[in-house]
């Protein structure tokens, strides 16, 4: 079966999008709110809507990342992107993504050791990075394996019954999932996927 060129490359934008962040924390925002529509809005808006619009910005400015902050002069600018970059990197994103996996990975392998996952996800990382076909590769084989554990996460919730009592209500539960969608860090990642 043949698969379009666009939904690879749709595939590989949801899946670059679509990290550790964006699994962990509407879980626990749904569990920690008392009021879903609320919680669900206040993260759409942080975790979606904002950062496709930094996707967007970036896209209509035809600007490289450091051309795009260059307003701010060229040291902040290059600063600042060092600093997304760490984010995005080994000070956040990579750590997380590493630790999410490998929980995951041994609710069903539990004999191999966190070390050896986290080495062969470094290593799968970096030659992923290091390919031409990164977005083929990405959308195509990746996309997938994505979906099928998000399916998989969304069946077990349903079956899966929670005790916890909401700590968050009302309108504070918008702001508490507004500022947790800034912690997915899709809009630092939407300036450098563009």
């Amino acid at each position: 079966m043949m698969i379009s060129t666009t939904v690879i490359y749709g595939f590989a934008v949801f899946s670059m999008f679509f990290g550790s962040g964006n699994l962990v924390f509407p879980i626990s925002i749904g569990i920690d709110s008392d009021n879903n529509l609320l919680a669900g809005a206040g993260l759409a808006l942080s975790a979606i809507l904002i950062p496709m619009l930094g996707l967007l910005s970036r896209v209509q400015s035809k600007q490289n990342v450091a051309e795009f902050f260059s307003h701010l002069g060229h040291w902040p600018a290059a600063a600042l992107v060092f600093l997304m970059m760490c984010l995005l990197g080994p000070l956040g994103v990579l750590p997380r993504c590493i630790l999410v996996a490998s929980g995951g990975l041994e609710l069903g392998l539990p004999v191999i050791p966190f070390a050896v996952n986290a080495a062969v996800m470094c290593v799968a990382t970096y030659f992923l990075s290091d390919s031409k076909n990164t977005v083929r590769i990405i959308g195509k084989i990746f996309t997938p394996i994505l979906l099928g554990g998000i399916v998989s996460v969304i069946v077990i919730g349903i079956f899966k019954s929670s005790t916890q009592v909401p700590t968050h209500g009302g309108r504070e539960i918008f702001f508490h999932a507004l500022n947790t969608g800034y912690q997915t860090m899709d809009l630092i990642a939407a300036f450098f996927f563009a």
